[in-house]
């Protein structure tokens, strides 16, 4: 069962079924809601409440089970298993080398603090405010991918077109389906450079640059760093300059999907010998190139390639051969990428919402399960110093 304790949730994807006599004889090991597991090895701070929705459950071997009595609300006590304070004495205290161990004996130990029962459950309250806004943004989120890969896989395969380019409902048939007959399966290099741009060794050792490594980029985002290095301190990989218009592809695991577009224009910036820097002939295809780097056509060739099993990797001569679904008019190409920029801005918003609220739930918490703001009368908030502290 610790497998199935995730976000402090139990997972129920997995979980094991029993005939009912050997649940009946395993029936004092039975699970009853507002019942604590924890997982007993490994991850121990992963944790998670059993609610009404999870009846006729047993507690595994991997788990341990803490009942709690009238006097604490479980939902209250989630939350306080939660906080860094929590999870870093469990794990000092727990027992092990190569794995730790929680028991019992340890848990029973755990020193946590108890506001009056009111008070607990209208931090719990509060606290589930955040959690159910938490979860809508999760939904939301969820269901925004699900509607931009719909639309990719219409877009750029023209099932769907906008109307001022579909001069015929004609179709073609290649190995990657049915296409409009008007559009084109180029290759990647006829309509841009690969790597076009790249330092010696035998440079200015004490030339400053900004140099973006495999990790900096990831869907979309390009992390500048904040500080120039001396070419002669950075890495041997540190090789290809970066220009305005170029589509940034990490070639060392692409299945992480280490992709952007740079929309600015570089001073002194190297990128990685593990990206691909793929230069369009037309600056405004930039988008359309980054788009299509996303679609199950490019993937499947991509992932097809990849030789290696701890540095999986394809080759730039490789990148160069890609096979592109191509519409012959500019315009259409730049209103398919315009179109899924936005499902991508739309994205971004949510992500960076979600952020947010998972930041000011963390800052809540620190405040409301520490006693440094108290709950007055079961509503409101008010600092600790202006009422009775917690027993």
């Amino acid at each position: 069962m610790p497998k199935d304790l995730i976000a402090n949730r139990i997972c129920q994807d997995d979980i094991a079924r029993i005939p009912p006599k050997r649940a009946k004889d395993l029936s004092k090991h039975g699970l009853v809601p507002g019942d604590i597991i924890f997982a007993r090895r490994g991850d121990i701070g992963r944790c998670a409440l059993v609610t009404p929705g999870e009846k006729g459950w047993l507690c595994g071997t991997g788990c341990l089970r803490a009942r709690l009595t009238k006097e604490v609300s479980a939902e209250f006590l989630i939350y306080i298993l939660e906080i860094p304070q929590t999870v870093a004495w469990l794990n000092t205290n727990a027992v092990g080398q190569t794995m730790l161990n929680l028991n019992t004996t340890i848990l029973a130990e755990l020193p946590i603090p108890f506001p009056p029962l009111p008070e607990q459950r209208a931090i719990a309250a509060i606290l589930g405010t955040w959690d159910r806004a938490i979860a809508l943004t999760e939904r939301r989120l969820a269901a925004a991918e699900q509607r931009k890969k719909a639309l990719m896989q219409q877009l750029l395969t023209g099932r769907v077109r906008f109307p001022e380019f579909a001069k015929s409902t004609e179709k073609q048939s290649c190995k990657y389906g049915d296409l409009p007959a008007d559009w084109k399966i180029i290759h990647l290099e006829s309509v841009a450079e690969v790597n076009a741009e790249s330092i010696g060794e035998s440079s200015d050792p004490n030339r400053k640059y900004l140099y973006i490594d495999l990790s900096s980029v990831d869907r979309g985002i390009i992390t500048m760093p904040t500080e120039h290095q001396a070419f002669g301190d950075l890495p041997s990989r540190a090789r290809r300059i970066l220009h305005r218009g170029d589509v940034i592809m990490a070639t060392v695991r692409p299945n992480l999907l280490g992709f952007a577009v740079c929309d600015f224009k570089p001073e002194n910036v190297l990128c990685s010998t593990g990206f691909a820097l793929i230069s369009p002939k037309e600056l405004s295809d930039s988008h359309f190139i980054y788009q299509s780097l996303y679609s199950d056509i490019i993937l499947k060739q991509v992932y097809g390639l990849v030789t290696g099993s701890n540095y999986p990797a394809i080759n730039a001569s490789e990148v160069k051969k890609l096979w592109f679904v191509w519409p012959t008019s500019a315009e259409e190409r730049r209103n398919i990428a315009a179109t899924l920029d936005a499902c991508d801005r739309e994205l971004d918003l949510l992500r960076r919402k979600q952020d947010a609220l998972h930041a000011h739930k963390r800052g809540l918490m620190q405040r409301l399960l520490t006693g440094r703001v108290r709950v007055k009368g079961g509503s409101g908030l008010k600092p600790a110093g202006q009422t009775h502290e917690a027993p």
